[in-house]
């Protein structure tokens, strides 16, 4: 089973969005997509195709291939769609097409890499298992418009700190990421599956990252429950490649949104060292910006006074 969650968002995005799947609006309009899916080796897959379009409200469709992998549909014809192929054992693949004025029919012929499972561990400095990591993987360079969750990973080490990716591409490099409550994101170094399985593999959350404390107030310093705090870190002190940078564990940590408890508090753990923008408010009134600097090894205390 596929489950119907698309992340959509730029890689290096403001924010990324959960949109649920919506059925087509009737179009007066359609075009034509017909095309093929096929093995690596050529052999024929059946499966089914997704067509989705929007940013805001995504609406989509899925439509079953004939047993030879060969499909013929009619889709609304929007500025833009993403069409997706998947079949059953296998990594699915997308592609984005922009139906031109007058065009009657697109053809997409898609590849599927065959899907195999990598396990590892995920330890800290000194080697100890680190416990509730959050692990997911990615290809490096692939951006992609629809991102399934269990071809991501998203899975949590054990108490042990093993991990199991049952959904990985064989033949193809990808990269194993981790984060961790209070640690920033660890990587591994380039992979590839070559068979059905791969054991053995380690990442290193080698960092302990910084609390941000802050505390709301409003007049006369009385505590604000409930109010919004949106951190943002650049983590210009952290040693993160470019690639790394792009990754949705990064952009996780160094990006954070959490209401204040009754106390008015409210505490972000594993923060990047580095410029770091806070925002916080009452929910629809006025926002209040701090810009701070996070050192490495200190807690940071803030109290930010709201109206």
């Amino acid at each position: 089973m596929w489950k119907s969650r698309l992340w959509f968002g730029r890689v290096l995005g403001v924010s990324l969005a959960v949109a649920l799947l919506l059925p087509w609006n009737a179009e007066a309009s359609a075009v034509k997509l017909s095309g093929r899916i096929r093995a690596a080796d050529g052999a024929a897959l059946a499966g089914h195709v997704e067509v989705t379009s929007g940013t805001g409200h995504v609406r989509a469709q899925s439509y079953w291939t004939d047993s030879e992998g060969r499909f013929s549909i009619e889709a609304p014809a929007q500025p833009r769609l993403v069409v997706v192929a998947k079949a059953d054992g296998h990594i699915s693949a997308e592609r984005e097409v922009a139906p031109a004025s007058g065009e009657a029919e697109i053809r997409l012929d898609f590849t599927l890499l065959a899907a195999g499972s990598v396990s590892g561990r995920v330890t800290d400095e000194s080697g100890r298992p680190v416990t509730g990591a959050q692990v997911r993987l990615h290809y490096p360079g692939e951006v992609r418009r629809v991102v399934y969750e269990q071809e991501a990973g998203n899975v949590r080490s054990d108490d042990f700190g093993h991990f199991q990716l049952p959904f990985v591409a064989q033949g193809r490099a990808f990269v194993i990421e981790a984060a961790s409550e209070d640690r920033l994101p660890g990587f591994s170094a380039p992979l590839r599956l070559s068979g059905a399985a791969l054991e053995g593999v380690a990442v290193r959350l080698a960092q302990t990252g910084q609390r941000v404390r802050a505390r709301v107030v409003g007049p006369g310093g009385t505590p604000v429950p409930g109010a919004m705090v949106r951190l943002q870190a650049l983590a210009e002190a952290e040693a993160f490649t470019a690639e790394q940078r792009q990754s949705r564990t990064f952009w996780e940590a160094a990006n954070r949104l959490a209401p204040t408890g009754a106390d008015g508090t409210v505490e972000f753990r594993g923060v990047p060292a580095g410029r770091v923008t806070v925002v916080a408010g009452r929910p629809g009134g006025k926002l209040i910006r701090q810009e701070v600097l996070v050192e490495r090894g200190r807690t940071l205390e803030l109290v930010i006074a709201v109206p």
